[in-house]
């Protein structure tokens, strides 16, 4: 299994950076199907609520904790495995805005 990553961008003023913070970031996720239970079909017919595919997109929450004193262009990895998925971590680049 390959890691894979989702790349995002934070903007933070400079008393953030100087502070720290702790910045909610929302991760886009699969899961079953709560419809046709995953099977990508209701009775007879494609499931109008997943396409078909079984799976739908949601998107959760994860909260990335950006340590004080940081700096333009840190870059913090940061794993979603309390989210189920144990091959993806985000990598969130830091940008100061003035």
């Amino acid at each position: 299994m390959q890691l894979a990553s989702l790349t995002v961008e934070v903007r933070l003023s400079p008393y953030e950076a100087l502070q720290g913070v702790m910045v909610p970031l929302g991760i886009p996720v699969f899961v079953r199907c709560a419809v046709c239970g995953g099977s990508g079909r209701d009775w007879y017919t494609l499931c109008l609520s997943c396409q078909g595919q079984g799976m739908v997109e949601t998107e959760h929450t994860v909260h990335v904790r950006i340590p004080p004193r940081v700096r333009e262009g840190t870059i913090v990895e940061v794993p979603v495995h309390q989210l189920g998925i144990h091959n993806v971590f985000v990598r969130v680049h830091i940008r100061i805005t003035w």
